[in-house]
C-alpha cells in the first residue's frame, strides 16, 4: 500500500517536471557555482555559469537534479557553511529539491520493465522518464516505519504522513540535520585495487571492447541477481503468485538464476542499451577502460561512472570533467545517443550550452 502511495508521488514529481530540460552537474561543477554564488570566485565563466542555471530554474524551463552519488561524495566535504552546507543549499536551489532515485531502486526499475517486455506483457507501463524522480531527502531511499501489531489502515496513515513530511524536507535540512558526521573510508580504495589486479591476471582475455562488454556484462549481471528475482516476482505477483518466503533460499537461488538468464536475454534481444540503460551504461565506460590496459582504475572512476549512467540515461545536458567527458564521446561506446544528452567539460564551452538550453527552452513554441 505504501509502495503503490510513494510511486504515485514520483510519478506526479516526474510529469511535473517534464517540461524542464534536465542539466546533471558532476560535484566539480557543483563546487563552481557554489564557489560562485558564495563571492569566493569571481571569473566571468563561473559567474555567468551560475548566472544561467538560475535563470533557467526561475523560468521554469531547465532543473538540475541531483542523486545519491552527489549526495555521497558531498559527505566527503568539510561540514561548513563555505563547503558541505553551502553546497547542499546551492543543490536545493538549483535541483528543486529533486533527485534521480538511488542507484539499486532506479536499476531494479529498468530490470523490471526489461522483463516485462521480454514476457510480452500487455499491461501497460508507465514511461521511465516519469519513474525515476524523488525528492531529495529521499536520495538514499524511501524509508518509513514498520510496526508489528497495528491495524493496517493505521500503518499506512503513519507511513504516508512519514513519507509526506520526508517528501517536504529541504535536501539543505537533512545535511544540516545528519551534522559533521566523522567522513568514512572510501570503499572503492580497495575496490579499484582488487579491479586492476583482476584486469591484469585477465589482461590475455581481452581482445576487442566488444569482448571487454560481454565479461563486464556478465560480472555486472551477476550481482544484480536479486534485483532481477525482484522483479520476476513482482510480475509473476500480478498473476497470482505468491513469491517465496525470505527463508526459502533454495528457491530464491532458483529465482536468481533465472533472473539473471532473463536479464542476460534482454541484453542479447537489444533492450539493454535502450532500457536497462544504467547498466549498460556503467557496463560500457568499465570496458573501454579494460581495453586501455595503459590506464588503471581509480577509486573516483566508480564515482564517474556512476554520474555518467544517471547523467547521460535521464538528462539532456552533463557537466563534467575532461577524462570522463571524452570517455563518454567515445564513437565506439554511442553513449550520448541514448538519451540524445551533451557533454561538456570546459567551463566556457559549458556556460553557452546551458545558455543556449535556456534560451531555446524560452521560446514560445510555434503554433
Amino acid at each position: 500500500m505504501i509502495e503503490a502511495y510513494v510511486k504515485a508521488k514520483q510519478i506526479a514529481l516526474g510529469r511535473s517536471i517534464a517540461r524542464r530540460r534536465k542539466i546533471y552537474l558532476d560535484l566539480m561543477y557543483w563546487i563552481t557555482v557554489r564557489d560562485a554564488a558564495l563571492g569566493l570566485r569571481h571569473d566571468p565563466p563561473a559567474l555567468k555559469l551560475l548566472h544561467f542555471l538560475r535563470r533557467g530554474v526561475q523560468r521554469g524551463v531547465i532543473v538540475c537534479p541531483i542523486a545519491d552519488n552527489i549526495f555521497l561524495e558531498l559527505m566527503k566535504q568539510p561540514y561548513s557553511d563555505d563547503r558541505r552546507l553551502g553546497t547542499a543549499r546551492l543543490c536545493e536551489e538549483l535541483s528543486l529539491g529533486v533527485s534521480l532515485m538511488v542507484w539499486d531502486r532506479r536499476l531494479g526499475t529498468e530490470i523490471y520493465v526489461a522483463i516485462h517486455q521480454m514476457l510480452g506483457r500487455e499491461e501497460s507501463l508507465h514511461d521511465m522518464a516519469d519513474l525515476v524522480w524523488t525528492k531529495a531527502a529521499l536520495v538514499l531511499g524511501e524509508a518509513y516505519p514498520v510496526i508489528d501489531g497495528l491495524e493496517p489502515l493505521d500503518l499506512f496513515d503513519l507511513q504516508r504522513r512519514f513519507i509526506d513530511d520526508l517528501w517536504t524536507t529541504p535536501f539543505s535540512k537533512m545535511i544540516e540535520i545528519l551534522g559533521a558526521q566523522p567522513h568514512r573510508d572510501d570503499p572503492h580504495v580497495a575496490l579499484s585495487s582488487e579491479t586492476n589486479l583482476n584486469r591484469d591476471r585477465h589482461a590475455d582475455e581481452i581482445t576487442s571492447f566488444e569482448r571487454a562488454y560481454e565479461i563486464e556484462l556478465r560480472g555486472a549481471i551477476d550481482v544484480c541477481g536479486e534485483l532481477a528475482a525482484d522483479a520476476l516476482c513482482a510480475i509473476a505477483e500480478k498473476d497470482g503468485v505468491t513469491k517465496p518466503a525470505p527463508t526459502d533460499m533454495e528457491s530464491w537461488a532458483r529465482l536468481k538464476t533465472v533472473g539473471r538468464n532473463t536479464l542476460f536475454g534482454a541484453f542479447k534481444a537489444g533492450l539493454g542499451r535502450r532500457v536497462v540503460r544504467t547498466l549498460h551504461i556503467e557496463t560500457s565506460l568499465h570496458a573501454a577502460l579494460r581495453v586501455d590496459k595503459e590506464r588503471r582504475i581509480k577509486p573516483n572512476d566508480f564515482y564517474d561512472f556512476r554520474h555518467a549512467a544517471a547523467a547521460l540515461g535521464y538528462c539532456d545536458l552533463f557537466l563534467t570533467e575532461r577524462p570522463l567527458h571524452d570517455l563518454a564521446k567515445r564513437r565506439q561506446l554511442d553513449l550520448l545517443a541514448i538519451n540524445d544528452c551533451q557533454i561538456f567539460s570546459g567551463i566556457a564551452e559549458a556556460t553557452d550550452a546551458v545558455r543556449g538550453l535556456v534560451r531555446a527552452a524560452s521560446l514560445p513554441s510555434n503554433p
